[in-house]
């Protein structure tokens, strides 16, 4: 049957090669012994109806329900060049309010042991941290970061390369998980020989995990649809080495959109391409010149949801809250209680059921983690962001380009604004009668669990402390003695 023959049914080619060939057929069933019934048969006429057949070998599908969790999606992985993750403290938390990742593959990080993970990644946002920190040179760094449920654990830090591994398993799959950076200005064939070696000896010590591979890795001459090397600002045999790894290693670069002006910089390589879902680029982060890749993969996570609270608003105006206790009190005074339980009722039903619940107005919280200084206008202008670099990108337009600058530094002060503001709504002339706020806040940013360190000096008393409990051979808590260390701690 043509292809091009519309309003016609759909029947297959052996009925029609059946009916043809009836005189040859041994077969009964499909024998015609009646000729008069058999040339009654017009080929031409298309009202006529053959009918449904008895007995089929393809039966009609039997339409499934879904079941299962419904919260079950993909894994949403970002590669993000954060050029300084220290000065995007505002502006990180929006991204991932925005974007909801699942892992974030970081680098040039410019960390060092210094600054703790809850300074940029506080525990509200539900992440865990490995990275790798590069002390000599502060521009480097790599990390990675995945959901608390997740579980993520710890493979290798590379000795020599800017490379940093994570594992994590979704049901039966494990899932290695690599972040790595290049810098500009390593292209000696030593660096990239060692760089090379030790991916594959985690891909072949991982064959049956599923295998992702990302990062910055400075390698504007190659395209990776056509597999060629078409630029020489990078000497040839650096191309050609991590073109044969990825030929090697049976693992395919999947990114084709540019993230640095017109170049590729930012790759992600995988064992299992078919598993990716979709891969777009985001405007960057802050003041970096890196688009942000994010690449969904086909992994069924389970993501469940945190519970919507009601959330009271106390700063509004109460007035009428007070005018109504000022009411029930005369009635509540007057009132003969035989039993104190049945007047304790009586003043939480009046309080918590009468006045909050009528005069209080309420808000449900959202169903996902979010920091306490987002509002309603951050998260309108990150979707205006992300709009206008679409169209920007799409149209290439100076006009464009320019509301899409204008849209990013709007974004940027108002979400410095709101931090600003939260932190002295914190740190405020109520700080003494009510520090509960403070020190919880501060207890979130601490990296122990508990305690004060120890002095990593000793410290060695002055002539007028010559009391016992002053010498020791070891570092002095100071939670031991607060009075009397203080003020000598060096």
């Amino acid at each position: 049957m043509s292809k091009n023959v519309k309003n016609e049914p759909n029947h297959t080619t052996v009925l029609y090669d059946l009916i043809d060939s009836a005189d040859s057929n041994t077969f009964s069933m499909l024998s015609i012994s009646n000729e008069s019934k058999s040339s009654s048969i017009n080929q031409d006429d298309s009202n006529i109806s053959i009918g449904d057949p008895i007995a089929s070998s393809s039966p009609k599908r039997v339409k499934q329900t879904k079941t299962g969790n419904k919260n079950k999606k993909a894994l949403r992985t970002l590669i993000i060049n954060f050029q300084s993750i220290k000065n995007k403290r505002t502006e990180l938390p929006i991204l991932i309010e925005t974007a909801n990742p699942d892992i974030i593959i970081g680098t040039e990080t410019w960390l060092s042991n210094k600054i703790g993970n809850r300074e940029f990644f506080p525990p509200e946002l539900g992440y865990d941290i490995v990275r790798r920190d590069h002390e000599k040179d502060p521009h480097c760094g790599v990390l990675i970061a995945a959901k608390n449920e997740l579980e993520m654990s710890q493979v290798s830090i590379s000795k020599e390369a800017e490379m940093i591994t994570g594992k994590i398993k979704i049901g039966t799959k494990q899932y290695i998980i690599t972040s790595f950076y290049r810098p500009p200005n390593k292209t000696d064939s030593t660096y990239v020989e060692k760089t090379i070696t030790e991916i594959q000896n985690l891909r072949n010590n991982n064959k049956r995990s599923t295998f992702l591979l990302g990062g910055d890795f400075n390698l504007p001459d190659i395209s990776w649809e056509r597999n060629e090397i078409k630029g020489n600002q990078l000497p040839e045999s650096i191309n050609r080495a991590f073109l044969q790894m990825s030929a090697d290693l049976s693992i395919q670069q999947i990114n084709n959109n540019t993230t640095r002006g017109k170049n590729i910089l930012d790759l992600m390589f995988t064992g299992h391409p078919g598993h990716i879902e979709r891969y777009k680029t985001l405007p960057p982060i802050g003041n970096s010149d890196h688009d942000i890749v994010l690449v969904d993969i086909s992994a069924n996570v389970n993501k469940p949801k945190p519970p919507k609270r009601k959330i009271y608003l106390w700063k509004k105006d109460l007035e009428s809250i007070g005018k109504y206790l000022e009411s029930q009190f005369d009635t509540f005074k007057k009132t003969n209680f035989d039993d104190i339980n049945n007047m304790w009722t009586s003043i939480k039903h009046i309080i918590l059921k009468d006045s909050m619940e009528k005069y209080v107005p309420t808000k449900t919280s959202l169903a996902r983690q979010s920091h306490p200084w987002m509002n309603t206008q951050l998260r309108r202008l990150s979707k205006q962001k992300q709009r206008a670099y679409s169209k920007a990108k799409l149209t290439n337009s100076t006009k464009d380009w320019k509301q899409y600058i204008n849209i990013k530094a709007e974004l940027q002060r108002e979400s410095t604004r709101a931090h600003t503001k939260f932190m002295q709504n914190i740190v405020s002339d109520e700080l003494y009668k009510n520090p509960k706020r403070f020190w919880s806040y501060i207890k979130s940013r601490k990296q122990e669990s508990s305690g004060i360190t120890s002095l990593k000096k000793r410290w060695i008393p002055t002539q007028r402390h010559t009391h016992k409990s002053c010498y020791t051979k070891h570092s002095i808590p100071l939670s031991i003695h607060p009075r009397r260390h203080k003020q000598h701690a060096r």
